[in-house]
């Protein structure tokens, strides 16, 4: 999570129950957030604003587990998005389409 670049207006979407934890972390992001001369590839991909599922940050400890940590982890060489199907096969996980 302090390794993400999650903007401060999005922590109220990761639903903590620690308020302590959630101050904690908004002010981190106020400190650490950037949104300028990122290498969009090498981010990780947990709690970053840029990526989003159902408009919120998200975490999958499974795709974490198998080695997938990084937004280049999700794209194919040619820069382009990997489809499910190929990121399946490339991570051999399971998700609840396959």
């Amino acid at each position: 999570m302090f390794l993400s670049y999650l903007k401060p207006r999005d922590v109220p979407q990761l639903n903590l129950r620690d308020p302590f934890l959630t101050e904690i972390i908004e002010h981190w992001t106020i400190l650490n957030h950037r949104e300028k001369n990122l290498d969009f590839t090498s981010m990780d991909m947990w709690h970053i604003s840029l990526i989003k599922i159902d408009n919120r940050p998200f975490f999958y400890t499974s795709w974490l587990n198998v080695g997938a940590k990084e937004v280049r982890d999700l794209l194919n060489q040619d820069q382009t998005f990997l489809s499910c199907n190929a990121f399946v096969a490339k991570h051999n996980i399971k998700t609840n389409l396959s």
